[in-house]
C-alpha cells in the first residue's frame, strides 16, 4: 500500500454514516499506515475519531494524545472531550478545562469555547456562573453564524450546538420568535451532519432540539420531516411516509407501561433507538431523510 492509496481508502469511507466491520478495519489500517509513514497529527485525530465512534476509548485517547504531544491544537480539545466525558473512568474536569482553554486561547476553536461554556453552566471544575456561560455562547454565535453563511454545507462546525444553547438563552430572555428560528436552523444543520455521522450524542441533541422547538410552536403538518417523529411519537401515535414512492408505517405503542416503537416488523425500545438503528434498503433513516416525504399522522 502507498500513502496515496491509503488516503483514497480514507476518503472513500469518511462520509459514511455507519461503517461495517470490514470498512472499519480498512479505514483504520489505512490511517495507521499514513501515521507510520508521515507522523501526520491530522490523521491521528481522524483515527481517534473512528475509534471513539467504535467505543474503543483507550485507542481514541492514544491517538488524540499522540497528536496533542505534537502540539497539534485540535488535539487539545479531542483529548479534553474524552476527559470531560469520563470515557476512561471518572471525568477529569480540571485537565479538560485547561486543554479547552488552551485551544480556545490559541485557536479560538468553537468547540473548545462551547465546552468551557458548559462547564460554567454546570459548575464542572469552575464555579457555576450563568453569566459567563451566557456571555461565551453569545460570543460564539457570530463565529458559527459566519461559518454558516460562508459554508452552508459545513456541517461539522458546532453550529447546531451553539444555536441550541443560544435559543435556550433567548427563551429565558422572552425572545421566543428568535429562538424558534435558531432551533429550526439547528435542526436543519444537524440533519445534514447525521447523513454521514450517526452517533448517539447527535441523536440526543436532535431530540432536545425538536422537544424545545415544539415547546415554543406547533408542528406544521404540511412541512413535517422525519425528525419530527421525536415529537409526534412521544405518545401513542401512527405515522406513514413515503420513500422511493413506497409507503412505510411507524407507530408508538404502550407495551408493559412503556412506549415502544414499531417499524414494519421490527420493534425499538424508544425513539432514540429507532433513529440509531432503523433502516430502509440497508440505508439508515438519517442517510435518506431528505428523500422521505408525504409524512402523515394517524393514517394507518
Amino acid at each position: 500500500m502507498t500513502v496515496s492509496e491509503a488516503e483514497d481508502i480514507v476518503r472513500e469511507h469518511y462520509d459514511k454514516a455507519v461503517l461495517n466491520e470490514e470498512e472499519f478495519f480498512e479505514v483504520t489500517e489505512a490511517l495507521k499506515f499514513i501515521i507510520e509513514e508521515k507522523n501526520d497529527p491530522y490523521c491521528m485525530i481522524q483515527l481517534s475519531g473512528f475509534y471513539r465512534e467504535n467505543k474503543d476509548y483507550e485507542l481514541a485517547y492514544k491517538y488524540s494524545e499522540m497528536a496533542r504531544q505534537l502540539d497539534y491544537l485540535w488535539a487539545y480539545s479531542c483529548v479534553a472531550d474524552i476527559l470531560y466525558e469520563g470515557l476512561l473512568g471518572a471525568p477529569d474536569y480540571k485537565k479538560a478545562f485547561e486543554y479547552y482553554s488552551y485551544d480556545y486561547e490559541k485557536e479560538g476553536r468553537i468547540r473548545a469555547g462551547l465546552y468551557i461554556a458548559y462547564m460554567y453552566r454546570d459548575g464542572s471544575y469552575v464555579e457555576k456562573n450563568y453569566d459567563k456561560y451566557k456571555a461565551l455562547i453569545k460570543e460564539l454565535y457570530p463565529k458559527v453564524n459566519k461559518d454558516a453563511e460562508a459554508y452552508p454545507k459545513y456541517q461539522d462546525a458546532e453550529i447546531p450546538e451553539v444555536y441550541y444553547e443560544l435559543a435556550s438563552i433567548l427563551v429565558a430572555e422572552n425572545h421566543k420568535d428568535s429562538a424558534v428560528t435558531l432551533l429550526l436552523n439547528a435542526k436543519a444543520y444537524l440533519a445534514q451532519r447525521m447523513t454521514y455521522n450517526l452517533v448517539g450524542s447527535y441523536i440526543l441533541l436532535m431530540h432536545s432540539i425538536v422537544d424545545k422547538l415544539y415547546e415554543l410552536t406547533a408542528p406544521d403538518n404540511s412541512t413535517l420531516d422525519i425528525y419530527d417523529l421525536f415529537y409526534i411519537l412521544n405518545k401513542p401515535s401512527k405515522v406513514s411516509f413515503k420513500y422511493n414512492n413506497n409507503l412505510y408505517r411507524v407507530e408508538s405503542i404502550v407495551e408493559d407501561n412503556m412506549l415502544v416503537i414499531k417499524f414494519g416488523s421490527k420493534w425499538y425500545r424508544n425513539i432514540n433507538e429507532f433513529f440509531s438503528n432503523a433502516a430502509i434498503d440497508e440505508k439508515y433513516i438519517s442517510e435518506i431523510y431528505e428523500k422521505i416525504n408525504d409524512i402523515s399522522i394517524g393514517c394507518l
